[in-house]
């Protein structure tokens, strides 16, 4: 009978450390909510005040800055497939520019493409990307 008393006495004491302990959880896991949408908050209030202070490549900041684009390099000779192009990542291309993907685009062979894209970068246009090999990509020039 003394083993039966003692396991009862065990459970309620269990049962009774659940009790407490279940408010508990459930508080820290509700203030954990509320300080992931805190934080949340605060690094969106933070990206706000970023964008507002830099110029930061926001839509209607990359009309602007491809007017000027445009303007600057008004007398540069491109052919219409690199007008294309340029005008597609200004607009804002999708990925890494590549090779492969811009004689995809253009429907052109990848030599073509290979020949364009190395015009726009000797023109100062483009940039390589760190990458190299198979996986070199293109980027503007900003």
């Amino acid at each position: 009978m003394a083993l039966y008393d003692n396991e009862v006495e065990k459970a309620s004491l269990a049962e009774a450390a659940v009790g407490t302990t279940a408010p508990t959880i459930r508080k820290r896991r509700n203030d954990s909510a509320n300080n992931k949408r805190e934080v949340q908050a605060i690094d969106l209030h933070l990206f706000f005040l970023l964008c507002g202070e830099k110029d930061v490549y926001l839509p209607q900041n990359l009309r602007r800055l491809a007017a000027t684009f445009w303007e600057s390099h008004r007398h540069v000779a491109m052919n219409e497939r690199q007008t294309k192009m340029v005008n597609m990542l200004w607009d804002g291309f999708d990925g890494k520019l590549t090779s492969s993907k811009w004689a995809k685009i253009n429907k052109c062979s990848p030599d073509t493409a290979l020949r364009d894209l190395q015009d726009l970068v000797a023109k100062g246009i483009l940039v390589r990307t760190e990458s190299g090999g198979r996986s070199t990509g293109y980027d503007l020039v900003k």
